[in-house]
């Protein structure tokens, strides 16, 4: 704890020394005088001399420390003098600051740029911005100053400005020479060729805009054309018959500039139609051929007689064993089940 306590005296004494050095000394002087005399005069009267010795020795060096302090420790007059200068000095300056932001200020207005009132562009849109200003200053639109210029030996400059569109546009024009600079608004005015021009322009981005929608609605509708007949075709192809094939001929044909592939695979499924169309025509006449030989057959059986018995069972072409024969016609005695005979036919 002992040992806390005097570190921390220590670092006090140290701060006091560094930021009143004359007062700290004096005051450790004074209160080694003090202690050490009452500590002298204790021992003195003790009859211990080498203590009082000691204690006399430390007394003197404390006086020492208090005539050093009263030394170092400046008067009232002079700390209030040196706090005067201090500000005065302070004064001083912030009023040559004040002075040289106003000088600045002055110069910087008195710098000069005249601008010619023509400022009326080409069919290009090209400004021609003419004016005067100090010699040799530099001087720029304010949105674009990568494009400076230096004025001549007499202060005249020109400087060039490309419109961007038809419409009057306001700029700033800056001059700068060394540390000063100034600036005017000028108005840029389009010429009625450039407005021309302009015109023209938009509106053929507006008949470009047009071609372009319409040619993107024109593939729209390809491309519902071309879906509808992929279905068609389908079908065409599942069901092989004219009528889907027809259907599918003319959902095909729906489609600007055709398609290679759907005609490709029609011509197919017309092709399998055909051919059996051709089957169904050759099954037809086989038919027809056969249905006229059974007509013919039955023409021939009504025509032709026969003999036949009341209880046989086979027609004969004349008398064949005995029996009482009858004359009938082939188709009757085909027609009540009875056959030919085998000794007759």
């Amino acid at each position: 704890m002992m040992k806390s306590v005097f570190i921390l005296g220590v670092i006090i004494l140290l701060v006091l020394l560094f930021a009143a050095p004359g007062i700290t000394l004096g005051l450790i002087g004074l209160i080694g005088i003090i202690i050490f005399g009452v500590r002298f005069a204790y021992f003195r009267s003790k009859n211990h001399a080498k203590k009082a010795k000691k204690s006399a020795i430390i007394a003197g060096i404390a006086a020492i420390f208090f005539t050093v302090g009263l030394i170092l420790t400046p008067s009232t007059e002079t700390a209030t003098k040196q706090s005067e200068i201090k500000n005065e000095t302070k004064s001083e300056q912030v009023t040559k600051k004040k002075t040289k932001q106003t000088t600045d200020k002055s110069e910087i207005r008195q710098l000069t740029l005249i601008l010619d009132e023509a400022t009326e562009s080409d069919s290009n849109g090209t400004v021609l911005i003419k004016g005067k200003t100090e010699p040799h200053a530099t001087v720029y639109p304010s949105s674009k100053i990568s494009t400076k210029k230096q004025a001549d030996a007499d202060g005249f400059f020109e400087l060039t400005y490309e419109l961007s569109d038809d419409s009057e546009t306001e700029l700033s024009i800056v001059s700068e020479l060394d540390t000063q600079t100034t600036s005017k608004k000028i108005v840029l005015k389009p010429s009625a060729a450039f407005i021309a021009v302009k015109q023209a322009e938009k509106e053929e981005q507006r008949l470009a805009e047009e071609l372009k929608l319409a040619e993107e609605q024109r593939k729209s509708e390809i491309a519902q054309l071309t879906a509808d007949a992929e279905v068609a075709v389908k079908n065409a192809e599942n069901n092989q018959n004219r009528e889907h094939y027809d259907k599918a001929i003319a959902a095909v044909s729906s489609i600007p500039d055709g398609n290679e592939e759907l005609s490709n695979r029609l011509a197919a499924v017309e092709t399998a139609i055909h051919a059996q169309e051709e089957q169904e025509s050759l099954a037809a006449a086989e038919e027809a051929q056969q249905a006229a030989v059974v007509q013919e057959q039955q023409q021939v059986a009504a025509e032709q007689t026969v003999l036949v018995t009341p209880t046989g069972k086979k027609y004969h072409t004349h008398v064949c064993g005995s029996g009482d024969y009858t004359p009938t016609t082939l188709q009757e005695a085909i027609n009540r089940g009875l056959t030919e005979c085998a000794k007759c036919y």
